[in-house]
């Protein structure tokens, strides 16, 4: 089978810390309810060591995910030069406005990104305006999904208008 098309899926962390990361390019973590700060650092390490990734989902909502864990995931994934598709999952955590703009700050160093879909439902994000600005700076995205519903946002202005500053963005979908 070629390895850029086989997928991996894992739900345990153990087991994914112990697979051969050089094999990954396709990868799917389903983490649901297993995860804290320390759980999610963990997981981190690993991602930051699949640099041949080019597609990954990686859902880990409903856990204890704080700014940190959440922002030390996104710095992870920008690890991997050669993502071009990442599905972003955290609803339902910790994560707060900081957690929010280092994700974003992080995502756009993956310059290769053409796909991106993140999802931060019910989280405590009332300011995502630097999120999106950061957000701006993956110019090869032509394919946005942002859900922030449930999270209190203060200020909604601009927050689409900031998105739209994407050259290649052909699809954009804003959800708060």
């Amino acid at each position: 089978m070629d390895i850029t098309k086989q997928s991996y899926m894992y739900s345990d962390l153990e087991e994914f810390l112990k697979s051969e990361f050089s094999s990954h390019s396709n990868l799917n973590i389903f983490m649901i309810y297993k995860l804290d700060d320390q759980k999610a650092f963990q997981l981190s390490q690993g991602l930051e060591k699949c640099i041949k990734l080019v597609q990954i989902s990686v859902q880990i909502r409903s856990n204890k995910i704080s700014n940190s864990a959440a922002s030390a995931v996104a710095k992870s994934l920008s690890m991997c030069p050669n993502l071009q598709n990442i599905l972003l999952f955290m609803q339902c955590n910790h994560i707060q406005n900081q957690g929010a703009t280092e994700i974003g700050q992080f995502l756009s160093y993956c310059t290769n990104l053409s796909i991106l879909n993140i999802d931060l439902t019910r989280n405590y994000i009332s300011q995502p305006q630097e999120l999106c600005i950061n957000l701006t700076k993956c110019q090869n995205l032509t394919s946005l999904k942002l859900n922030l519903s449930n999270n209190g946002i203060l200020n909604r202005k601009n927050l689409r208008k900031h998105l739209l500053k994407i050259k290649k963005l052909v699809n954009l979908n804003l959800i708060y």
